[in-house]
């Protein structure tokens, strides 16, 4: 069913048991709650971008902190020590792709913070796994050069307290439901149909509670919140968010099929798959205004093991990156965000404002691309949660503000310099699409 704009201004999370995603399990509400008050209001500071950019893309990576993945990276706030459980070590150095995936779920982030003290990162290892760790610079040279010609943000905090499926739900809607939120992954993975139209359950928090929580029910993986693509249909900007094909393995990562309105909607179209089909768009001049770019599993920097491309992440992104890059059509009007779900649970030595029960988390990179860099290749310090990139979006398009963390953040417009001429991409970095056998590993995978 396919609800007007006066219906998603009400953001209606676990209020599903009404609608298409109705289940007995779903978690119990306060009967007279306020479900998402919308604010409309936007601040003047939030409307900088105004028309500087024709196209958008936000390219979504997976798992890392600044200190995991920008370790060392000039000018960058990170360190090489921490702290566990009362006592300092030192970050050890590991390839892109470890073996070990650190605990991202909500009651990790309750442990990794540790009430500010940051310092139980380990809670789930031995002797011989640490998250007190970092990436090797060889191994993500493409992201390297990317900060160094354009700008690192690196003090942009996760939005959310825990792993990809959420992460991803806040991406396109500045927050993850309330009262009730989405706290963990989907339990079913990739069996039957997706999102609203399967039987995929999740854990909740109940936003209502003080900090900390553990999750306190199960109930439909579903919900139906305005995103940022509600704003662009309403003003009547085209958008498309491309992702690996839908209905089996990572659909998690795709979170337009949790929205109601969208995954049994019209707006469905726009969802496009496989995620490759972005590179042939902008060959082809037919990329949309806006652009979402989600990573098949081996692509997506998510720690997992070896495959025939160990740098598979940096590859792909340096294809996107690339095509823009040396497109005379799109390199001097776009605006290419880069930015990672959430922290995976790594090490990372900034505490996060704790402004409820599930926001904010710990600090994630951004890398923020275009032809109008106003210190190229030094780290942009500024304070931020990761809904910037939404915020972006709404101030360079004057689409106004969901009123969810876009409206507590900026716009990222300090990061830009309009006043001077284009400056050039530069050199092609090395970049690859996602190797044969990427989608086998990726459909056996459980990915947070």
């Amino acid at each position: 069913m396919r609800l007007g704009s006066s219906a998603l201004g009400v953001v209606a999370v676990a209020t599903l048991a009404l609608g298409a995603c109705s289940r007995s399990d779903a978690p119990s509400l306060p009967s007279n709650s306020a479900l998402g008050r919308v604010a409309r209001a936007v601040p003047a500071h939030r409307t900088g971008l105004a028309g500087q950019f024709q196209h958008v893309i936000v390219i979504v990576q997976e798992n890392r902190t600044v200190d995991n993945l920008f370790n060392g990276f000039p000018g960058a706030d990170t360190v090489t020590s921490g702290v566990r459980r009362g006592k300092t070590v030192q970050l050890e150095q590991i390839p892109l792709e470890p073996a070990v995936d650190p605990d991202h779920t909500h009651d990790g982030f309750v442990l990794d913070y540790d009430n500010g003290k940051l310092d139980d990162f380990d809670h789930e290892f031995g002797k011989n796994r640490t998250a007190y760790a970092y990436v090797q610079q060889s191994d993500v040279q493409n992201y390297w050069t990317l900060a160094s010609r354009f700008t690192l943000a690196d003090e942009t905090f996760q939005m959310n307290m825990g792993p990809s499926f959420a992460a991803h739900v806040n991406l396109v809607a500045a927050q993850g439901g309330y009262p009730m939120a989405f706290a963990g992954n989907p339990t079913t993975g990739s069996k039957g149909p997706p999102g609203c139209l399967g039987s995929d359950t999740v854990a909740y928090l109940d936003m209502t509670l003080p900090y900390p929580q553990k999750t306190t029910a199960t109930g439909p993986a579903c919900m139906d919140m305005e995103t940022i693509f509600d704003l662009l249909d309403q003003n009547g900007i085209g958008w498309r968010y491309y992702a690996p094909d839908y209905g089996a393995g990572l659909t998690l990562w795709s979170a337009p099929d949790y929205i109601t309105h969208i995954a049994d909607g019209p707006d469905h179209a726009n969802l496009v798959s496989p995620e490759t089909n972005v590179l042939s768009d902008i060959a082809n001049g037919a990329l949309q205004p806006v652009s979402y770019v989600i990573p098949e599993y081996c692509s997506s920097d998510h720690p997992h093991g070896k495959y025939s491309d160990e740098l598979a992440g940096p590859h792909w992104v340096a294809a996107v990156t690339n095509a823009i890059g040396a497109s005379s059509h799109y390199w001097s009007n776009t605006l290419i965000l880069v930015t990672w779900d959430d922290w995976g649970g790594w090490y990372d030595h900034k505490a996060p404002s704790i402004l409820n029960d599930d926001q904010l988390s710990f600090r994630v990179p951004l890398l923020v691309i275009s032809a109008y860099p106003s210190a190229p290749g030094v780290p942009d310090h500024t304070t931020r949660n990761q809904a910037s990139v939404i915020t972006a979006i709404e101030s360079n398009f004057g689409l106004g503000s969901l009123g969810q963390l876009d409206a507590q953040t900026d716009d990222l417009s300090n990061t830009f310099n309009f006043s001077q001429p284009a400056v050039p991409y530069g050199a092609p970095l090395p970049a690859a699409t996602p190797a044969p056998d990427c989608k086998a590993e990726r459909e056996s995978a459980d990915a947070g």
